[in-house]
């Protein structure tokens, strides 16, 4: 078993900073998706709403940009 230490001042430095490296990458890593998530979700949107419509030569980058510059500018960016 573990031994139940007598504060949590008393918890070794060794324990201490894998741990909050750990939850910060986690913290880091959610946020990046939550921020990047919106423009994936416009792309898939553009890209079949182009494909649905049959214009197969127009690249959806080019109507997805203008798209993304204005849902950045919208929340603020």
């Amino acid at each position: 078993g573990y031994d139940q230490l007598a504060s949590p001042e008393a918890t070794p430095l060794i324990v201490v900073i894998p741990d909050f490296v750990s939850s910060e990458l986690q913290t880091a890593i959610i946020i990046g998706d939550m921020c990047y998530s919106p423009f994936l979700i416009g792309d898939f949107l553009v890209a079949a709403v182009v494909m649905a419509m049959g214009m197969l030569l127009l690249s959806p980058m080019i109507v997805s940009i203008p798209i993304k510059i204005m849902l950045f500018l919208l929340v603020d960016g």
